[in-house]
């Protein structure tokens, strides 16, 4: 099997939804710049977060980390093309204030 082509969801036919919410309580505590951080989720097509990218962000390493395992714990239904399941990516962005 070669390397998996992540589709962008948006071109998807049903693009990957959530199964459930990121469980938040992950990151708190977690000292926050207030800008706003972007990543990228690589959902395969079982629905699995297995990798994450970050796109923009002004948070430290032990945060980003943090995002990460939260998502990486996330479920997602798979992304639909053609009534088959294929790997996608989605972009997030989290807007946590300063604390």
């Amino acid at each position: 099997a070669g390397a998996a082509v992540y589709r962008p969801g948006a071109e998807l036919d049903v693009p990957a939804r959530p199964r459930s919410s990121p469980d938040l309580a992950m990151l708190s505590g977690l000292p926050w710049s207030g800008l706003p951080l972007r990543m990228r989720l690589y959902i395969d097509s079982e629905g699995l977060v297995v990798d994450t990218q970050v796109l923009q962000s002004a948070e430290s390493p032990d945060v980003i980390a943090r995002v990460r395992q939260m998502f990486l714990a996330t479920s997602f239904t798979a992304g639909i093309e053609g009534g088959r399941a294929v790997p996608c990516f989605k972009d997030i962005e989290l807007n946590v204030g300063a604390s």
